[in-house]
C-alpha cells in the first residue's frame, strides 16, 4: 500500500538582500494645496498646507521590474545626481513622451579588468585595489587584494600597440613588441645560414644545407641535426691503403699508416714536416752470394754453369729466379724491373706526402676558424689553409649558451687532394 505523505518542508531562508542602485534621478516638484474658504465675519480664513510631493522611484534598466520593492526612491525637492565612474561618463537625463526620465552611461578610455590569483575580479579605487563582497543585508565589505593579472574588457580581440622595446635579459619582466621578436627570430635564421629567413608570420624557415659527399653526389639537409649526420657520413668513411700483395689497410681519421722497409738493404724515414724518404743500402747485404766460378787476378774463369767476363760488359745474361731462394745472377731488365718499382714505391710515396700536405692544409682550415664568444651568440664561418702545394677550405659552426659556460663547435673541411674532414667539441668554462 501507499505510504502516508510526509508533512511539508520548511520554508527556505530569505535570500540576501540585492546591492542598492544608483540613485534615482531627481523627482518633480508636488503640487500646491488648495486655498482655504474665506472666514466668518470677514476673516481671513487659513492657508491651506502643502500638498504630497509625488515620489519617485529609482531603477537601473530591468531592475524595478526584476524587485521593484528594493528599489530605491526619491521623493519631491530632492536631488539625484549621477557621476561619472571607472572609465564611465553619465549624459544628461532626459525626458520621453511617456513622462520618464533617463540618462546613459558611456564607456571611455580603455575597459580594464583586474583580477587575483584566484580570478577574482577587482575594483580599482585610487590606485588600491580591493576584492568587493556583497553581503546579506546589501552592505558591500572591500578587502585589500594584489591584482595578479589585467586583460581588456571587450567581445573581441585587441592589439595593443605603440609598445615600446622591452628589457632583453634575464629576470626581466618587460613586454616585448613584434619588433624585438622579429630581431630574435633573424638573429636565429642568420646563426642557422643556408638561406633561412624569417616569414611575414614571424616564422623562421628551413635552411637547406647542401653536403657534397666523397663520392662526388651530393645531398641536401634541411636541419642541423641532419647536416651534422650526412657530414658525420662522410667523415667516418675511411682512407684505404694496398699494396702489389697482401691485404689493403682501411685508415680512419687520426690513426697512423706507417711506411717500413724491409730492415736490411731498403729502409724509410721521415723528418716531421710531411716528408718521407724510402732508402736502398749502399752496401745491401743477402743471405747468399753463389758462383761457379770467379775472376783472380786478370783471368776470369768460367764453366758451362758461368760466363768469364773478362774485364766487359756481360750480355745475353739469362733472367735469374728472382726468389727468396734464389742463387742466380738477374740481368739489365730485371733490375729495371726491380727500379720500376722502387719509382712505384717513390711514387705512391710522393702521393702519400701530397695526402699529408693535404692534411696540414685541412688542420690550417679548420684551426682559422673563428668562433662565437658572446653568451646567447652562435656563428657561422669559413676559413681557408694551405701547406706545401696542397690547400683547404673549412666551414665551422659554434653557438655558446644564453649563460655563456656551454660552447658547442662543429666544424669540417675538403681539401685539394679530395679529402673529407670533420670535428665537433663541447666545452664548459666557468
Amino acid at each position: 500500500a501507499t505510504g502516508a505523505t510526509g508533512d511539508t518542508g520548511a520554508t527556505g531562508a530569505t535570500g540576501a538582500t540585492g546591492a542598492t542602485g544608483d540613485t534615482g534621478a531627481t523627482g518633480a516638484t508636488g503640487a500646491t494645496g488648495d486655498t482655504g474658504a474665506t472666514g466668518a465675519t470677514g476673516a481671513t480664513g487659513d492657508t491651506g498646507g502643502t500638498g504630497t510631493g509625488t515620489e519617485w522611484q529609482l531603477a537601473t534598466d530591468g531592475d524595478a521590474e526584476k524587485n521593484p520593492a528594493q528599489a530605491p526612491s526619491a521623493v519631491s525637492g530632492e536631488t539625484v545626481t549621477v557621476k561619472h565612474g571607472t572609465n564611465t561618463k553619465a549624459s544628461a537625463v532626459s525626458k520621453d513622451a511617456n513622462g520618464n526620465y533617463s540618462y546613459e552611461i558611456d564607456v571611455v578610455g580603455l575597459p580594464m579588468e583586474y583580477v587575483d590569483q584566484d580570478g577574482n575580479s577587482l575594483t580599482n579605487v585610487g590606485g588600491n585595489f580591493y576584492r568587493s563582497q556583497t553581503n546579506s543585508d546589501g552592505t558591500i565589505t572591500l578587502t585589500p587584494a594584489t591584482p595578479a593579472k589585467v586583460r581588456i574588457v571587450s567581445d573581441q580581440p585587441m592589439v595593443v600597440t605603440n609598445v615600446a622595446d622591452g628589457k632583453v635579459a634575464a629576470g626581466s619582466t618587460d613586454a616585448i613588441n613584434g619588433n624585438q621578436l622579429h630581431g630574435t627570430a633573424q638573429s636565429v635564421a642568420n646563426a642557422l645560414g643556408g638561406g633561412s629567413t624569417v616569414d611575414q608570420d614571424g616564422k623562421v624557415t628551413a635552411p637547406s644545407y647542401v653536403i657534397t659527399q666523397t663520392d662526388g653526389n651530393t645531398t641536401t639537409a634541411n636541419d642541423v641535426g641532419t647536416a651534422l649526420n650526412a657530414l658525420n657520413k662522410e667523415v667516418i668513411k675511411p682512407i684505404t691503403f694496398g699494396a702489389d700483395s697482401g691485404t689493403a689497410y682501411a685508415a680512419t681519421l687520426g690513426s697512423t699508416v706507417n711506411i717500413k722497409g724491409d730492415g736490411n738493404n731498403i729502409s724509410t724515414e721521415s723528418d716531421g714536416k710531411g716528408n718521407i724518404k724510402v732508402k736502398i743500402s749502399d752496401t745491401p747485404t743477402f743471405t747468399t752470394v753463389t758462383a761457379n766460378s770467379y775472376k783472380v787476378g786478370d783471368t776470369t774463369y768460367i764453366d758451362s754453369n758461368g760466363i768469364n767476363a773478362n774485364n766487359q760488359t756481360i750480355n745475353n745474361v739469362a733472367d735469374g729466379e728472382i726468389s727468396a731462394t734464389s742463387k742466380q745472377a738477374v740481368n739489365g731488365s730485371q733490375l729495371h724491373a726491380t727500379n720500376q718499382a722502387i719509382n712505384n714505391i717513390n711514387n705512391r710515396v710522393d702521393g702519400l706526402a701530397k695526402d699529408i700536405d693535404g692534411v696540414g692544409a685541412t688542420a690550417a682550415a679548420m684551426a682559422s676558424l673563428p668562433q662565437a664568444y658572446l653568451p646567447g651568440h652562435s656563428m657561422v664561418a669559413v676559413a681557408g689553409g694551405a701547406h706545401k702545394s696542397q690547400n683547404a677550405v673549412a666551414l665551422g659552426v659554434s653557438r655558446i649558451s644564453d649563460n655563456g659556460k656551454v660552447i658547442i663547435k662543429l666544424n669540417a673541411s675538403h681539401n685539394s687532394r679530395g679529402d673529407v674532414s670533420g670535428g665537433v667539441g663541447v666545452g664548459y668554462q666557468w
